[in-house]
């Protein structure tokens, strides 16, 4: 028997699993740090935007309508096209509106370039 060669797979298989927990534990983390700063329910057909918002560790970001449908994954519906202010208004009345309400961003619209500007709100 090849004791070095066996001994040497045994390293590399105990390396790939050290990476895969060094990953989970990251995911774990960052799970961890969204549900401390989104103290909310969030609609999750928004996550992804909440998750991109969190992730870009900017004070604004400025994203067009097919970035954002790219984010979540989804057409955005036809009200957020014909009523663009309306629909990305800072109410919690829109269940929506959370996914960035919820972790301290406010929206201003550019209705002629389709574009939505996420601003920290510093006094959260």
């Amino acid at each position: 028997m090849n004791y070095d060669r066996i001994i040497l797979e045994l390293m590399d298989r105990i390396q790939i699993l050290e990476s895969k927990v060094s990953r989970l534990e990251g995911d774990k983390a960052a799970n961890e740090k969204f549900k401390a700063e989104a103290n909310v329910n969030i609609v999750s057909k928004y996550r992804g935007l909440t998750e991109h918002l969190l992730n870009s560790d900017k004070s604004k970001v400025s994203l067009t309508y097919p970035e954002i449908e790219e984010i979540i994954g989804f057409k955005l519906p036809d009200s957020a096209y014909s009523h663009m202010r309306a629909y990305w208004s800072n109410t919690e009345t829109h269940s929506y509106a959370k996914s960035w309400l919820a972790i301290g961003y406010r929206t201003r619209v550019d209705t002629d370039n389709k574009i939505v500007h996420f601003e920290k709100n510093l006094q959260i």
